[in-house]
């Protein structure tokens, strides 16, 4: 088969998804000598907005048979459904989509969308998104030792969405901290580093990379439980801290539940375990484990191939 992969080139600007990429192109080449491979640039990706979950976006991988438009799309957006659900108005009409690896905020299950969409869809990993996030982790890891940080839960980000109703519930308790952005850089890591508990916030999509970055610190991570998975679980009370139930959705709203009770749950939960050292201990411990485990961009691009399945597009 000639087949085209379709990827932007500088992947978002992101280093680890351009180094996810660019391997996963060099790899084919190696490992199915028998099928051309050729790179095909997406438009609308030098500048600019551009539609993340449309064909070609900044956060997808393709590879088409250009002879039946059959598609393998693996992607690391965190709208999962939308490619599905919004099939014509995104631009997917004209592909046969057989095989969609990754893609968070799915609502939906992979086996009701194999009946539904008739697409074999699998949770995949997600890589890191900041340049040199990887050594600031490393750089600020230490053996955690609950009683040398401060006993409060931190959270440093885009005060946005739901973030905006959940503040004023919580800004003025004595074991929260939240932060508007404020730090970037080495100066996030240094910062975060330094507390007892990583607070997690769903912003425009479910997950968030602090979740990762902090379990790469060895800071136990509390945050609402997830809907979405990743190939390998977060498993919660186990890899994380539950600390509010999910949003059904996958997403942000919490429509069904409300602010107010998300965030009395998290407060709840947060001054049961502050000052739980074996507790806090564990949930390091096993962040620790699942980031050098699941989150470096050699065991992303190896487990691509795992799940590849290249005959779908015959």
């Amino acid at each position: 088969m000639k087949l085209i992969c379709y990827f932007d080139i500088k992947a978002a600007h992101n280093p680890y998804f351009k180094e996810i990429y660019d391997n996963i192109f060099v790899k084919l080449r190696k490992t199915f000598p028998q099928h051309e491979f050729t790179h095909v640039q997406p438009p609308g990706t030098d500048g600019g907005d551009w539609c993340m979950s449309c064909p070609g976006g900044r956060s997808n991988f393709q590879i088409i048979n250009p002879e039946n438009n059959k598609t393998i799309l693996m992607s690391f957006w965190d709208r999962g459904m939308e490619p599905l659900e919004f099939k014509e108005e995104l631009g997917w009409g004209n592909y046969d989509i057989k095989q969609y690896i990754g893609g968070l905020g799915m609502h939906t299950s992979s086996h009701d969308i194999l009946k539904k969409y008739g697409i074999e869809h699998i949770p995949f990993q997600y890589p890191l998104g900041v340049p040199d996030s990887d050594k600031f982790i490393k750089e600020f890891r230490e053996e955690y030792d609950p009683k040398k940080k401060i006993r409060k839960a931190i959270f440093i980000g885009m005060k946005h969405n739901i973030r905006k109703e959940f503040f004023p519930l919580m800004e003025n308790h004595p074991l929260i901290e939240l932060y508007d952005s404020g730090y970037g850089g080495r100066d996030f890591y240094k910062k975060v580093s330094e507390y007892a508990l990583s607070l997690s916030f769903n912003g425009s999509g479910e997950y968030t990379l602090r979740d990762l970055e902090s379990m790469g610190m060895g800071i136990p991570v509390i945050r609402s439980e997830t809907l979405t998975q990743y190939f390998n679980p977060l498993v919660p009370n186990y890899h994380y801290i539950k600390g509010s139930e999910a949003c059904k959705e996958g997403r942000d709203s919490y429509r069904d539940i409300g602010a107010k009770a998300i965030s009395e749950q998290f407060i709840n939960k947060i001054e049961q375990i502050i000052n739980d050292d074996k507790a806090l201990m564990l949930f390091s411990n096993a962040g620790l484990a699942y980031y050098d485990s699941y989150v470096n961009t050699e065991y992303i691009i190896n487990l691509f191939f795992k799940l590849l399945k290249l005959d779908k597009l015959k």
